[in-house]
């Protein structure tokens, strides 16, 4: 079973909570049933559809259509990147799809396509845990600024994997990425500036300025960072009331509970049932100004 995109780094999203969830079920069963049956043409015009949704069976499908050819020109970077989509999307048998095309990828590599480099070397890093082999794929797309790439290069060099570890090395990928919008790699920084990390003097300033925007791509460890990070200073009203948002967005994405606590102990949040529950202790939302 391939490792979990968030293990690896290679950054997941939350899935879509879709409010017409059965009838899109519906609408991908009807797809799937007319490729089934050979319909390939009804079948692709249903797929583009759906997977304009964010439908991670639908783009699983259109990436098996891409690489046999079926509907459309076989096409293996089209193929690469639906398959790729879909994995994002936290559906795992794309992998083992993407997996499968592997030999043919490396066929295709000596045309030095971005996204065929990029997912040989997270087949080799991820899928089949061999960093030493998809480290080098990684850095030929890396070299064409495909910013997951970076992010995946930046982790190799930071943990040492496939690589000599080497943090400062590490830091330029994830700074690189992040000005291309890698989410994860705004995070990494975000770390590095809090933290003193690399020979980085710490800057708590800028440090948040990196969890913010890491937070606002939705990678949501970041979120979670940075309401931890004001809530330790707890310096105003408006440190206090950004956590007290930052954790209802949160909640709202992960249906978790998430909570924090001033290091001071004036004043504390809890915040469950998808957003909507607030639990605030030592404020009132009047205090903060948010209205419910």
């Amino acid at each position: 079973m391939p490792a979990s995109s968030d293990e690896c780094g290679f950054q997941a999203s939350e899935p879509p909570h879709n409010a017409n969830g059965q009838r899109t079920m519906k609408t991908l069963q009807s797809a799937i049933s007319a490729y089934e049956t050979g319909n390939h043409s009804e079948a692709l015009g249903i797929f583009q559809q759906l997977s304009a949704q964010s439908e991670a069976i639908a783009m699983r499908y259109l990436g098996r259509m891409c690489a046999n050819g079926e509907g459309l020109p076989a096409n293996l970077a089209d193929a690469a990147r639906w398959y790729l989509q879909a994995w994002k999307t936290n559906d795992e048998q794309s992998a083992y799809e993407l997996e499968s095309i592997l030999p043919h990828l490396e066929a295709e590599a000596a045309h030095n396509e971005v996204i065929v480099l990029f997912a040989i070397g997270l087949i080799y890093q991820v899928i089949k845990n061999d960093p030493v082999l998809g480290v080098p794929w990684l850095m030929k797309a890396a070299d064409q600024n495909h910013p997951e790439a970076l992010q995946l290069v930046g982790d190799s060099y930071r943990q040492g994997k496939g690589v000599p570890m080497d943090e400062q090395l590490a830091y330029r990928y994830y700074h690189q990425a992040a000005q291309l919008g890698n989410g994860k790699s705004m995070y990494q920084l975000g770390r590095q500036y809090c933290e003193g990390l690399a020979g980085q003097q710490p800057n708590e300033e800028q440090g948040l300025e990196w969890y913010r925007k890491s937070a606002d791509q939705g990678f949501w460890p970041a979120n979670m960072a940075l309401c931890k990070l004001l809530a330790d200073r707890n310096r105003d009203l408006d440190d206090a009331r950004e956590v007290v948002q930052r954790l209802c967005a949160l909640s709202a994405a992960t249906k978790k509970e998430c909570s924090v606590s001033s290091s001071d102990g004036q004043w504390s949040a809890v915040v469950s049932d998808g957003g909507k529950t607030i639990g605030l202790s030592g404020l009132t939302m009047e205090d903060l100004g948010i209205e419910l």
